[in-house]
């Protein structure tokens, strides 16, 4: 079951199915772009798995051992970068508040001005022993509320820290030697490989259940007050008020009705039933209109006495 079907068998009963239809409608590019980034990291999860089987069947491969560790790390990078924008995604939906500087850290951009004056944006390049640090602990602070540090005291931290050395030298080659990966490295390579999996199963455990033991209030409140307003202004109103409408047939044979108080107000149908149907709609949304530019509801109607003859 998707993410998104998930959202939708939450709120299907709990509120009137046009909120829910709304509601649903508002969070879907969130939560879309959330799924989009778990996708990245299974797939580059997928990608390192399968060159780790084939180093198995054949561990003195020297080509095998330098793509397992460029394929490592590209997981590595993806998974970081995945965390800080799952981070900023749950900003954006208004489930977490962050400062100036802890957004423009997680959006890895720096600013400043031209000489022109006007502003100029940059990409940031931040290192990748503390952008692991600050990801982690941000996504787990901000989204899980609950405080995360990584292991740095376990063996395969130091092990890590040697595998990026590794990487960068197989990276930015000065000789054929620098190609060459040994048994000892490989070995690092896979402890650091599985300290940094077994630093995402327990990050994501442990926010995963912080929010299902206590639901962020910020963003349950937020939703709450989302669907108060759409509830109030889309279910049935408490009074029902009554209002005048004139109802006539067109040269095409359609029902043309308008609501003489409200100027501009008109629909039309196939049927009279119809048309009158259509004109409660549009008088429901042209009170709307006139209400958010704060103009009178409907204009002022009299009755007038005409002589007529019989």
């Amino acid at each position: 079951m998707s993410n998104l079907e998930k959202l939708e068998k939450a709120l299907r009963g709990k509120v009137p199915d046009k909120v829910a239809d709304q509601m649903i409608e508002k969070l879907k590019p969130y939560v879309t772009e959330l799924e989009a980034y778990d996708q990245l990291v299974s797939f580059l999860e997928n990608d390192y798995n399968s060159v780790l089987s084939e180093l198995i069947a054949n561990r003195d491969d020297q080509l095998r051992r330098r793509t397992l560790v460029r394929t490592l790390f590209a997981a590595v990078e993806g998974t970081v970068f995945a965390v800080k924008r799952k981070t900023l995604v749950e900003h954006n939906m208004g489930s977490c508040e962050l400062s100036p500087a802890e957004y423009i850290a997680l959006a890895e951009e720096s600013y400043d001005l031209r000489e022109n004056g006007r502003l100029r944006t940059s990409r940031k390049f931040i290192g990748l022993r503390a952008n692991i640090r600050f990801a982690f602990s941000i996504y787990a602070d901000k989204v899980g509320k609950i405080p995360f540090r990584l292991n740095v005291n376990d063996p395969g931290w130091t092990d890590f820290l040697q595998a990026i050395d590794i990487r960068n030298r197989l990276m930015h080659p000065k000789s054929l030697e620098d190609l060459d990966v040994s048994d000892s490295e490989l070995d690092r390579v896979l402890s650091a490989a599985r300290w940094f999996n077994n630093q995402v199963d327990q990050l994501m455990t442990a926010v995963k259940t912080a929010i299902k033991q206590s639901v962020n209030k910020q963003f349950q409140q937020t939703l709450i007050a989302h669907a108060k307003k759409l509830i109030e202004k889309h279910s049935t109103p408490l009074k029902v008020k009554k209002f005048p409408v004139t109802i006539y047939q067109d040269e095409q044979g359609w029902y043309v009705v308008e609501c003489p108080v409200i100027p501009g107000c008109m629909s039309q149908g196939e049927t009279e039933a119809q048309a009158l149907q259509n004109i409660q709609e549009a008088i429901q949304l042209c009170l709307e209109v006139r209400q958010e530019q704060g103009m009178p509801l409907t204009i002022q109607s009299r009755e007038v006495e005409v002589p007529i003859y019989d």
